[in-house]
C-alpha cells in the first residue's frame, strides 16, 4: 500500500490537525500498534509526496487545498516518521516542509542511535511546533516486552528535555495506559510536570474484533492472552478506573489533560491557537466557552446552544468541499439524506452545507457532531409519543448542553417549546 499526505480523517473535529504524512511500516513495531498490524505492507509514495508538496499551489485537491490554508500536518498518527524504517526518506521531506512553510505537528518515539543526528537536526531547525512524544509505561522491562523495537525510556524523557529547551511545546502521550504496565502513574506524571511538559493524553488499551484477528502470534506472546482476553472490544473497568484516576492526579498537579472520551473542559490544546496560523476545529472549542456560565452547584442546570453561535466558536473550516468527511464516516446515510446529481455523483458540501448536516442530522451529530458528547442532545417536546425537535428561527435545532449529561440523542425539554 503506497502511503502519503491526506486529510487527517482519524480524529476529524477531535484535534486541531487536519492533514497527516504516512509512510513506510514502522519499525519500531510495537505489539499492540493497529497501524501496523492493519496495513503490514504499508509504504511511503515519496514521489507523490514531493511531488503534492512541491506543486499544492497549483494543485485543486482536497489535501492541496489544505496544505494551502496551512493547517497542521500531523507526522504521524500511523508511523513514526523518526524510525529507522522511515527517517532517513523523512529528512528531505522534513526540509521541503520547512522550506515551503508547511506548518508541522508531531507524533513520535524518538530515534535509535543510528537516526539520533537527524531528530537532533529536526528539533534545532524546525519551527516552534506542538510534540507528542508517546510514553505509555515507566518500566523499561515492561516496554522491551511489548514495544520490543522502539527506543528506551529513558530516550524519550531525554527527548522531552531537548524538545522543551528548544521552545517547542511538548505533550505526552500516556496512550496505552494500563495498570498492568504501569500500576503507579505518579512517577511519572510528576516526572513530565517537572520537565516541563504541557499535557498529557491518556487512553485504555482495546482489542475490536478486526484489530485482533489482526495481531500475529508474536504480538500475542509479548501481549499476553489473558490481558487481550481482559481488555475486550472496549477497554477493562479496571483500566477506565485507573485513567481516570491518572488524569484526576495530572489535573492536579497542573498537567493539562485530554482524552478521546473526556468531557470536561481543558486546555490542552491551547498551544495550538498561539503556535499555528489555522488550527481545524474541536468539540472542545465549544465545551470549554460555554461550560463557565453553568452553575458550579446545579448538575440538572443546562444551556441552549444555537448551530449559528457554535460555528462563530469553532475554528473556520477552510472553503472546499466537505462531503467527504461524511462520506467517509457514514456514506449509506449521506446518500440516503441528500440528493444525488443526474449521473449518480454525491453533491459536494460547502462549509455552511457541511456545518447543517452535522448539527441537524441525527446520525451525523451522534456520530461526529456535538452529540457525540453526552453532554449534548438534541432539544425535542414528546407530542402523542412522537419526538419533535425544536428549532430555532433559522430552522436548525437547538442544541442542549449539561454537565450531566443526557441519556438519549434527544432530550426533552417543553419548557423551551
Amino acid at each position: 500500500m503506497a502511503d502519503g499526505i491526506r486529510a487527517y480523517a482519524g480524529e476529524f473535529l477531535t484535534s486541531p490537525a487536519g492533514l497527516e504524512l504516512s509512510m513506510n511500516w514502522c519499525g519500531h513495531a510495537c505489539s499492540y500498534c493497529f497501524a501496523n498490524l492493519s496495513t503490514p505492507n504499508r509504504r511511503a509514495d515519496i514521489r507523490g509526496i514531493v511531488g503534492l508538496l512541491s506543486e499544492h499551489q497549483r494543485r485543486r485537491s482536497r489535501e492541496a487545498r489544505l496544505l494551502q490554508a496551512r493547517v497542521p500536518l500531523l507526522v504521524s498518527n500511523h508511523v513514526d516518521p523518526l524510525a529507522g524504517t522511515n527517517a532517513v526518506q523523512f529528512e528531505p521531506i522534513w526540509e521541503l516542509c520547512v522550506e515551503l512553510g508547511i506548518p508541522l505537528t508531531w507524533q513520535t518515539r524518538g530515534a535509535h542511535k543510528p537516526q539520533l543526528r537527524i531528530q537532533e537536526r529536526i528539533i534545532r531547525e524546525t519551527p516552534r511546533a506542538v510534540w507528542y512524544v508517546s510514553i505509555p509505561m515507566l518500566d523499561d522491562d515492561v516496554r522491551r516486552r511489548v514495544e520490543p523495537h522502539a527506543p528506551s525510556i529513558g530516550s524519550r524523557l531525554e527527548l522531552i528535555d531537548q524538545l522543551v529547551e528548544r521552545g517547542h511545546v511538548v505533550t505526552v502521550g500516556v496512550n496505552p495506559l494500563t495498570a498492568e504496565w504501569m500500576p503507579q502513574f505518579e512517577p511519572l506524571l510528576d516526572m513530565l510536570k517537572a520537565k516541563g511538559v504541557w499535557g498529557v493524553w491518556v487512553q485504555i488499551p482495546y482489542f475490536s474484533k478486526s484489530f485482533k484477528g489482526n495481531l500475529d502470534a508474536k504480538a500475542r506472546a509479548r501481549l499476553g492472552e489473558d490481558f487481550i482476553l481482559d481488555c475486550g472490544e472496549k477497554g477493562s473497568k479496571t483500566d477506565r478506573k485507573h485513567a481516570q484516576a491518572a488524569m484526576a492526579y495530572a489535573k492536579g498537579i497542573g498537567l493539562e489533560v485530554f482524552s478521546t472520551e473526556h468531557e470536561e473542559p481543558t486546555r490542552f490544546f491551547d498551544p495550538w491557537h498561539t503556535v499555528y496560523e489555522r488550527p481545524m476545529p474541536y468539540w472542545h472549542q465549544l465545551v470549554n466557552k460555554i461550560d463557565p456560565d453553568l452553575d458550579n452547584a446545579d448538575d440538572d442546570e443546562y444551556l441552549v446552544v444555537r448551530r449559528e453561535y457554535a460555528q462563530s466558536i469553532l475554528s473556520p473550516l477552510p472553503e472546499l468541499d466537505w462531503s467527504e468527511p461524511l462520506r467517509h464516516k457514514r456514506a449509506k446515510h449521506y446518500r440516503a439524506i441528500v440528493k444525488p446529481l443526474p449521473d449518480g455523483r454525491l453533491p459536494k458540501q460547502d462549509v455552511n452545507g457541511f456545518w447543517q448536516i452535522m448539527w441537524n442530522d441525527e446520525l451525523f451529530a451522534k456520530s461526529i457532531g456535538p452529540n457525540s458528547f453526552r453532554r449534548f442532545a438534541h432539544a425535542c417536546v414528546i407530542e402523542d409519543g412522537e419526538i419533535v425537535p425544536l428549532l430555532d428561527e433559522n430552522g436548525d435545532k437547538l442544541v442542549v448542553y449539561r454537565r450531566k449529561g443526557w441519556k438519549y440523542t434527544y432530550a426533552q425539554t417543553p419548557e423551551l417549546g
